[in-house]
């Protein structure tokens, strides 16, 4: 058995609910003798509300809240390689070890070695925006996107005149939810 809370990142429960926290869930699963799995999706490894990005739930956050297992994904926020990354107690991974499926469901050599590059990155949090390039487009400044989109305006509204017209909208957007 286990038990599994997945991060609302891309979607909302509403109605008469209420989320428990991680730090509350881990004794209740553990009293249970089951080992308590939380999904993030998306995999933040730093804040982000330190970049003015909205803050996302953390591994290791969720790794001293007394769950077994997290899993997050090697793209996205984190900025690295398509891939699934699972991280926990020895005990618990060491079960996933074991897993027959283990050995056709694990990283190549090629996405392997990039999320090593990307890992590497972490380790100089101070130079973390100009190295890695997820983080440096998401803090890009208004004024800069508004400017490539006004020099790349006038090539595209000419490639696709006269069936469109092409102009450039202010609009808020957010992280996830395959946006990446």
């Amino acid at each position: 058995g286990l038990i599994v809370k997945v991060h609302t990142s891309n979607y909302a429960v509403q109605g008469f609910t209420a989320a428990v926290d991680e730090a509350t869930l881990a004794p209740i699963a553990h009293a249970a003798g089951l080992p308590l799995m939380t999904d993030l999706g998306s995999g933040a490894l730093v804040d982000l509300a330190a970049y003015g990005l909205p803050a996302e739930p953390l591994p290791q956050a969720m790794l001293a809240a007394g769950c077994d297992v997290v899993t997050f994904s090697g793209d996205k926020l984190l900025g690295g390689p398509q891939a699934g990354l699972i991280v926990g107690t020895r005990e618990a991974v060491g079960s996933i070890r074991k897993f027959p499926m283990k050995r056709a469901l694990r990283l190549s050599k090629l996405p392997f070695a990039a999320l090593e590059a990307t890992l590497r990155l972490y380790l100089r949090p101070e130079r973390l925006v100009q190295d890695l390039p997820t983080l440096r487009l998401l803090t890009r400044p208004q004024a800069q996107i508004a400017a490539l989109a006004a020099q790349l305006l006038p090539e595209l509204a000419a490639a696709v005149a006269p069936r469109f017209t092409v102009e450039t909208v202010v609009l808020q957007s957010q992280i996830g939810s395959g946006s990446l």
